[in-house]
């Protein structure tokens, strides 16, 4: 790995530049792209793809790890704003459509990341997390799950089509933590080769 280059310290800025850069070299690497317009999706798929590869690469899969799992659950994103907005009052309109149409690239990152993760702890003959940042990881995510289920419980019925936005961001909340927790059970033996894609995400996208 590059000198001075530290995984803990990865924040937004850094992700998003790492990613250009995955981009970038997957680009240069796979022959049937080097000189081809690609579009968003693969250009993502592409750089996870490199990023992960680069991890094996430079032997950093155990600090970065814990990084790419703080990505798929979202740490960093303010999580009580999905609190504060379930307690809003119901505005007079029929139909909440200003925050919907944006989760697709969210979920499309997800579904990428959680596929090239998957694949890359598969070909991993040992847990790269110490036990006690896999519990860490664990709680965090557990609680994230406890928090959301209560949300859903305060929302009123139907809530899909009368706060729609809300529902869909507490949706894509809990994703994002039941897919962590798939990868930490993976990573502990508690699952096997079932944990890739048994139909995650499938009711937000239909």
């Amino acid at each position: 790995m590059p000198a001075g280059v530290r995984w803990e310290a990865v924040g937004p800025d850094r992700a998003h530049r790492c990613l250009l850069q995955g981009v970038a070299t997957a680009l240069l690497q796979a022959a049937e792209f080097a000189f081809c317009r690609v579009d968003a999706s693969i250009a993502l798929d592409l750089a996870l793809a490199v990023l992960c590869d680069l991890l094996q690469q430079w032997d950093q899969l155990a600090p970065g790890l814990p990084v790419l799992l703080g990505w798929l659950l979202g740490e960093g994103d303010d999580l009580m704003a999905c609190v504060e907005s379930v307690h809003q009052v119901e505005e007079d309109y029929l139909f909440e459509k200003t925050e919907v149409n944006f989760w697709a690239e969210t979920l499309i990152f997800m579904k990428y990341l959680y596929k090239h993760l998957f694949r890359l702890l598969s070909k991993s003959s040992w847990c790269p997390l110490s036990p006690e940042r896999l519990c860490h990881l664990q709680r965090t995510a557990s609680e994230q799950c406890h928090l959301l289920s209560q949300l859903f419980r305060e929302l009123p019925p139907t809530a899909e089509f009368l706060k729609t936005a809300e529902f869909t961001r507490l949706r894509v909340r809990e994703e994002r933590a039941l897919a962590c927790l798939r990868l930490l059970a993976f990573l502990e033996g508690k699952e096997g080769e079932d944990t890739q894609f048994s139909g995650l995400w499938t009711p937000l996208q239909q």
